[in-house]
């Protein structure tokens, strides 16, 4: 069998295919596939790659057979299981558990220290070091927490847009997120934008009625509500002011329903 190196880490379960992160998307590699049936356990069996000798051998993210897809943890590769819109996966507590701690705190998962409650809830899942435990597949980054653990991707950073009509009353502001269009923002309004623990920055674009346009990157921060102010200049220029302290609150406080033009969440893993 053969592998294609890809540029990203992720698989694509409905086109069976999987992509490693090697950075030499045109080479390919060759090997055979064992089985280390578990008889007495089966969702422990794994499955082992053998490259030819003298080939390098890669630690690939995973690979898929048919209708099966099996992911590297330590030096086997264990099958993941499709439920609903998750995948997960069993292992013994002590073949995996430092890896998915190292992973699912100190790398890409987060962008900033959660807290001490997410790690102690991690910690506490991965304990058990002789028992058979579930894990997750977290979609947005091809790493693993346990099965129990909180979703912590609804670990969120929170943004507010508040559009003023002071200076053109009529005019009105189409808003962007990483180029993805969200809603049109009228005066007077708000807007909502909810951002998973997986964003650090994020690049908002807003287009006016009038023909202004203004884009602009912003930090994210976790567990904390930033509020911005908007406003259509009469030369059509578009103003983006972060708001601090007394401003900020009275702006938060008159958020409601009927007053917010539209709430946009960014979460991966539902």
């Amino acid at each position: 069998m053969q592998i294609k190196a890809g540029k990203a880490c992720f698989f694509n379960f409905f086109t069976k295919g999987v992509q490693c992160s090697l950075g030499l998307p045109d080479t390919s590699h060759s090997f055979k596939i064992f089985y280390d049936i578990n008889a007495k356990t089966p969702k422990l069996t794994k499955a082992i790659l053998i490259f030819p000798k003298g080939e390098i051998q890669e630690k690939f993210w995973g690979f898929c057979t048919g209708d099966s897809v099996y992911m590297h943890a330590g030096n086997s590769y264990m099958l993941l299981t499709r439920e609903g819109k998750q995948f997960t996966t069993f292992r013994r507590s002590d073949e995996y558990s430092q890896e998915v701690v190292s992973s699912a705190v100190f790398g890409s998962v987060f962008f900033g220290l959660v807290g001490a409650t997410v790690f102690g809830g991690i910690a506490a899942a991965t304990s058990k070091a002789n028992e058979v435990e579930k894990y997750r597949l977290d979609l947005f980054d091809g790493t693993l927490f346990p099965y129990g653990m909180g979703d912590y991707t609804y670990i969120s950073s929170n943004v507010v847009l508040f559009l003023s009509k002071v200076s053109a009353p009529s005019a009105t502001l189409k808003v962007f997120a990483d180029d993805q269009y969200l809603c049109e923002l009228s005066p007077g309004k708000y807007s909502v934008l909810r951002f998973s623990c997986h964003h650090a920055t994020v690049k908002l674009k807003f287009e006016s009625s009038t023909g202004g346009e203004v884009s602009e990157a912003i930090d994210l921060h976790l567990l904390k509500n930033d509020a911005y102010l908007l406003r259509v200049m009469k030369d059509k220029s578009i103003v983006f002011n972060n708001l601090f302290d007394q401003v900020k609150k009275d702006i938060l406080q008159q958020r409601t329903t009927e007053n917010t033009t539209c709430t946009t969440e960014f979460f991966e893993n539902r």
